[in-house]
Protein backbone atom coordinates (compact mmCIF):
# COMPACT_ATOMS: atom_id res chain seq x y z
CA UNK A 1 0.00 0.00 0.00
CA UNK A 2 2.61 2.58 0.70
CA UNK A 3 4.49 1.77 -2.75
CA UNK A 4 0.88 2.88 -4.23
CA UNK A 5 0.93 5.56 -2.01
CA UNK A 6 4.26 7.34 -3.19
CA UNK A 7 3.62 6.06 -6.66
CA UNK A 8 0.71 8.28 -6.58
CA UNK A 9 2.00 11.38 -4.56
CA UNK A 10 5.07 11.26 -7.53
CA UNK A 11 2.60 11.45 -10.33
CA UNK A 12 1.34 14.35 -8.28
CA UNK A 13 4.31 15.77 -7.73
CA UNK A 14 5.13 16.00 -11.60
CA UNK A 15 1.71 17.28 -12.53
CA UNK A 16 2.41 20.23 -10.08
CA UNK A 17 6.27 20.54 -11.95
CA UNK A 18 4.73 20.30 -15.33
CA UNK A 19 2.23 22.69 -14.51
CA UNK A 20 4.44 25.32 -13.23
CA UNK A 21 7.14 25.45 -15.94
CA UNK A 22 6.49 27.51 -18.59
CA UNK A 23 8.68 25.87 -21.23
CA UNK A 24 6.23 22.04 -20.97
CA UNK A 25 3.15 22.21 -22.87
CA UNK A 26 -0.46 21.20 -22.50
CA UNK A 27 0.26 18.03 -24.16
CA UNK A 28 2.56 17.16 -21.31
CA UNK A 29 -0.03 17.61 -19.09
CA UNK A 30 -2.52 15.85 -21.24
CA UNK A 31 -0.06 12.62 -21.09
CA UNK A 32 0.42 12.98 -17.55
CA UNK A 33 -3.64 12.60 -17.22
CA UNK A 34 -3.94 10.25 -20.04
CA UNK A 35 -1.71 7.37 -18.19
CA UNK A 36 -3.11 8.53 -14.69
CA UNK A 37 -6.89 8.82 -15.00
CA UNK A 38 -7.54 8.39 -11.35
CA UNK A 39 -6.33 11.68 -11.28
CA UNK A 40 -9.86 13.07 -12.48
CA UNK A 41 -11.34 11.29 -9.28
CA UNK A 42 -12.70 7.32 -9.12
CA UNK A 43 -16.30 8.96 -10.42
CA UNK A 44 -14.97 9.83 -13.50
CA UNK A 45 -13.65 8.17 -16.56
CA UNK A 46 -11.99 9.64 -19.75
CA UNK A 47 -13.97 9.37 -22.76
CA UNK A 48 -11.22 11.11 -24.77
CA UNK A 49 -8.47 13.39 -24.71
CA UNK A 50 -7.31 16.37 -27.15
CA UNK A 51 -9.13 14.31 -29.89
CA UNK A 52 -11.99 15.69 -32.04
CA UNK A 53 -15.42 16.10 -31.45
CA UNK A 54 -16.75 13.79 -34.18
CA UNK A 55 -15.03 10.66 -32.11
CA UNK A 56 -17.61 11.23 -29.00
CA UNK A 57 -20.76 11.98 -31.11
CA UNK A 58 -22.30 9.59 -33.90
CA UNK A 59 -19.36 9.45 -36.24
CA UNK A 60 -21.84 8.83 -38.91
CA UNK A 61 -23.24 12.25 -39.12
CA UNK A 62 -22.10 14.58 -41.94
CA UNK A 63 -19.23 15.86 -40.54
CA UNK A 64 -19.82 19.53 -39.84
CA UNK A 65 -16.71 21.83 -39.72
CA UNK A 66 -17.19 22.18 -35.94
CA UNK A 67 -16.98 18.67 -34.93
CA UNK A 68 -13.32 18.66 -36.15
CA UNK A 69 -12.46 20.81 -32.62
CA UNK A 70 -10.60 19.06 -29.86
CA UNK A 71 -11.57 19.42 -26.49
CA UNK A 72 -8.82 19.23 -23.88
CA UNK A 73 -10.64 16.49 -21.91
CA UNK A 74 -14.35 14.30 -22.31
CA UNK A 75 -15.05 12.48 -18.89
CA UNK A 76 -18.11 10.38 -17.96
CA UNK A 77 -19.43 10.05 -14.46
CA UNK A 78 -19.23 6.15 -14.21
CA UNK A 79 -20.68 3.43 -14.03
CA UNK A 80 -23.16 4.81 -16.56
CA UNK A 81 -24.39 8.26 -16.06
CA UNK A 82 -25.83 10.55 -18.77
CA UNK A 83 -23.74 13.82 -17.39
CA UNK A 84 -20.46 14.54 -19.60
CA UNK A 85 -17.90 17.02 -17.97
CA UNK A 86 -15.93 19.26 -20.59
CA UNK A 87 -12.47 20.22 -19.62
CA UNK A 88 -10.40 22.51 -21.42
CA UNK A 89 -6.84 23.45 -20.01
CA UNK A 90 -4.89 26.67 -20.87
CA UNK A 91 -1.35 26.39 -20.93
CA UNK A 92 1.08 27.76 -17.97
CA UNK A 93 0.92 31.77 -18.37
CA UNK A 94 -1.37 32.13 -20.61
CA UNK A 95 -4.29 34.56 -19.40
CA UNK A 96 -7.57 33.04 -19.12
CA UNK A 97 -9.75 35.14 -21.31
CA UNK A 98 -13.97 35.15 -22.04
CA UNK A 99 -12.90 33.48 -25.53
CA UNK A 100 -12.23 30.42 -23.75
CA UNK A 101 -15.65 30.61 -22.26
CA UNK A 102 -16.50 30.32 -25.19
CA UNK A 103 -14.70 27.74 -26.87
CA UNK A 104 -15.85 25.74 -24.33
CA UNK A 105 -19.54 26.56 -24.46
CA UNK A 106 -19.61 25.78 -28.32
CA UNK A 107 -18.54 22.21 -27.39
CA UNK A 108 -20.87 22.20 -24.82
CA UNK A 109 -23.60 23.18 -27.49
CA UNK A 110 -22.48 20.87 -30.13
CA UNK A 111 -22.22 17.50 -27.96
CA UNK A 112 -26.00 18.68 -26.80
CA UNK A 113 -26.92 19.09 -30.66
CA UNK A 114 -25.32 15.33 -31.53
CA UNK A 115 -25.29 13.52 -28.52
CA UNK A 116 -29.06 12.94 -27.58
CA UNK A 117 -28.23 11.08 -24.90
CA UNK A 118 -26.07 12.88 -22.90
CA UNK A 119 -28.88 14.74 -20.10
CA UNK A 120 -26.21 17.64 -18.82
CA UNK A 121 -22.78 19.14 -19.76
CA UNK A 122 -20.92 20.53 -16.91
CA UNK A 123 -17.54 22.60 -18.11
CA UNK A 124 -14.29 23.66 -16.58
CA UNK A 125 -11.24 25.58 -17.96
CA UNK A 126 -8.16 25.50 -16.22
CA UNK A 127 -5.16 27.43 -16.38
CA UNK A 128 -2.32 24.51 -15.97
Amino acid sequence: MASLVYQKLKVIDLLETTCTNPQKHERDVHDIFDKNSWLVGKQYEIVQSDRPLSKVVDENLPLEPDLKKRPDLILKVVPSSQDVVLVELKAPGVPLKADHIGQILTYRALIEKNKTNVKNVHCFVFRI
